[in-house]
């Protein structure tokens, strides 16, 4: 018998065995990575006392061919993993130091950038995006594309591919990058489900941490790397894109009212050295970090930060003409008072922008002088202004975003883009009008209008103006039915009157889309739907406007001030919010059993039975805008289209 050994029992049928499992990589999940080896090795051991044995001639224990299958597929299925392990080092992300050198060659193409960003491909809606610029810079497995802040622009939505990546996530991974308005920090959010981990490799020592699915970190500028981690017991790091964050690349300072602003020229030129010293800045941190670069050992380089200490155009330094906003500002105007002036300035103004509607809405400079707050809540402030890019005086709407609490940010962040999105969709005289905005603020700016319809714990309105004020405000919801959006948040405060204006309805930060769901809203306005279905609707804005009717005919006392509110995220369990909707949609009903359910013709008569109908429980039954408008004298209609 000839002599067998390990080599001669592979040759057998090691090819055969590899090529079956090769072609398909299903069949070396059979042995999952970190079982391959450890088999291996005892296929080893196997083979070895098999040639002992083969050797001393004892037949008993079979033939090489009866152990040989398992023990080849094994060897087939190391070797396999050895290959793939080579594919993926050979198609490894670039080095920090080739990434940082990298960034900062793209950087003075687009010197307004406020980050570059390398990754494996551009975003898909690069195209449409005008806040993305490709750029022509490439190295192994990046292309790089530039990301600028215009005035609409409170975040980046980053998709990034997960080409050639083990992980149980079939899509791309998913993160949010948030521009905190008050300072030159960013809040990164992770949602997809792997584990996300951030290296920032422009620190003297690398830092490293770990953002969970829903999760955030606040990232100061510098050049950071994107990575997830395999979820296999064998785990590997995977590098997904890197970006360097540059600081904001706008400046605010603000005039005080003491000292009168000798020239709008003046106020320009202290905006434009500021400006001109950030300039140079930049520039130089470019300058500096590729002379680092290119001067460094093979060791990993750490670029230069922008993260420095500057003399910021934010924080000028005190003159007669401006003061440094506070520190406790999360957004640099809600640290205005009356008669003081902000001025908005960029460091350098983009061309393209300027023939773009968001442009002529969004302008990247402007002077903003506050006149008098109307309002000032926990999610906003409300002031009248007079914006340097607007013929007309405007009201800012400011929304507030508590310092140093990422949900704070996050949620002012989804507000603003939400309502924002919604104002610029809407045209009609009975809806308040967008005049201008700025995202990296946190504003909007809308047209003045008069005063809202509260009145104190009791209302005291004309029949005459109240059936105005329903003629128009259905009007403006039979117009939203065709957008389609849901208000949400219908109530006195959010409907402003004057019988020369007529009735306009406010403040869509509420809104929604007609199939999108919405946890928000006034508790005492909510309808009965809402317990019984768990659905809202348009339906749901005309019980909101129903009971506003029953405040201004007298009904009821300004439901605020009357009755104790209650959590709308406890509404699904019987507890005590549960327990005082149902009291309070009660009270609602016994006050409705008063109202007129046939309609005589008259003026109040008329008005109580629409609002009898208006409060109907079923919401199928409930009466719609169409019909409340035909009900009503149709000699308070008002064209429904501006310019109409």
């Amino acid at each position: 018998m000839s002599e067998l050994n390990d080599e001669s029992i592979r040759s057998a049928s090691f090819v055969t065995a590899r090529s079956h499992i090769s072609a398909s990589h299903s069949h070396s999940s059979q042995w999952p990575s970190t079982q391959i080896e450890p088999r291996a090795i005892a296929a080893a051991s196997a083979l070895g006392a098999q040639k002992r044995l083969l050797t001393s001639s004892q037949p008993s224990f079979g033939s090489a061919t009866q152990i040989e299958p398992r023990v080849v597929a094994y060897e087939a299925a190391l070797a396999l993993k050895r290959d793939r392990e080579a594919e993926r080092l050979a198609s490894k992300a670039p080095t920090t130091k080739k990434i940082a050198t990298l960034l900062t060659r793209a950087l003075p193409d687009v010197p307004d950038a406020r980050m570059i960003v390398a990754s494996t491909r551009f975003p898909n809606d690069s195209s449409q995006n005008s806040s993305i610029i490709p750029l022509s810079y490439k190295a192994k497995d990046r292309v790089t594309f530039g990301v600028v802040q215009q005035a609409q622009d409170v975040d980046l939505v980053l998709r990034l591919p997960l080409d050639n990546v083990d992980t149980v996530v079939g899509t791309d991974v998913e993160c949010q990058i948030v521009y905190d308005p008050g300072s030159d920090d960013c809040l990164l959010v992770n949602y997809t489900k792997p584990q996300l981990r951030l290296t920032n490799f422009s620190s003297s020592s690398t830092l490293q941490i770990s953002v969970k699915e829903k999760g955030s970190h606040l990232v100061q500028p510098g050049m950071w790397r994107i990575s997830i981690v395999s979820d296999d017991q064998d785990p590997e790091e995977y590098h997904l894109a890197e970006f360097w964050l540059l600081g904001r690349r706008f400046d605010v300072s603000i005039h005080t009212a003491n000292n009168s602003l000798e020239t709008k020229r003046g106020m320009d030129d202290d905006a434009e050295g500021n400006i001109s010293k950030r300039q140079k800045r930049y520039h130089d941190i470019a300058e500096t970090a590729s002379i680092q670069l290119i001067n460094s050992s093979n060791t990993e380089s750490k670029p230069i930060t922008t993260a420095t200490k500057r003399t910021d155009a934010h924080n000028p330094a005190p003159s007669s003409s401006t003061r440094r906003i506070s520190d406790k500002a999360s957004v640099p105007l809600l640290d205005l008072v009356d008669g003081e002036t902000a001025v908005i300035r960029a460091l350098r103004d983009r061309t393209d922008w300027s023939q773009s509607l968001s442009a002529a809405k969004g302008p990247a400079r402007y002077q903003l002088r506050r006149v008098k707050q109307i309002a000032v809540t926990a999610s906003a402030a409300v002031f009248t202004c007079e914006h340097s890019a607007l013929t007309e005086p405007v009201v800012a709407k400011v929304l507030q975003c508590k310092k140093d609490l990422p949900h704070s940010l996050r949620t002012s962040t989804l507000l603003w883009k939400r309502e924002k999105a919604t104002l610029e969709k809407l045209k009609h005289r009975n809806v308040i009008s967008l005049k201008a905005f700025d995202g990296r603020m946190f504003a909007m700016y809308l047209e003045p209008l008069p005063p809202s319809l509260y009145r104190g714990l009791e209302a005291k309105m004309s029949l005459s103006d109240i059936s105005t004020i329903l003629y128009n405000i259905s009007s403006a919801l039979v117009y939203l039915k065709t957008v389609p959006i849901i208000h949400n948040d219908i109530k006195p405060r959010n409907i402003t009157y004057s019988p020369r204006r007529g009735a306009v309805l406010i403040d869509f930060g509420l809104a929604t889309s007609a199939n999108e769901w919405n946890a928000g809203g006034t508790p005492w306005y909510l309808p009965p739907d809402l317990l019984d279905y768990n659905s809202r609707g348009s339906p749901g804005d005309i019980w909101a406007l129903g009971i506003t009717m029953l405040y201004l005919l007298g009904r009821i006392k300004y439901p605020e001030n009357n009755k104790p509110g209650w959590l709308m995220r406890e509404l699904n369990h019987n507890g005590n919010s549960r327990k005082r909707m149902e009291d309070w949609l009660q009270y609602i009903l016994t006050v409705r059993a008063r109202l007129s359910p046939v309609n005589m013709g008259t003026g109040r008569n008329k008005l109580e039975h629409i609002v009898f109908n208006m409060l109907e429980s079923d919401s199928d039954l409930r009466i719609n805008a169409e019909n409340i408008i035909s009900t009503l004298d149709t000699s308070t209609a008002t064209p429904l289209l501006l310019g109409a």
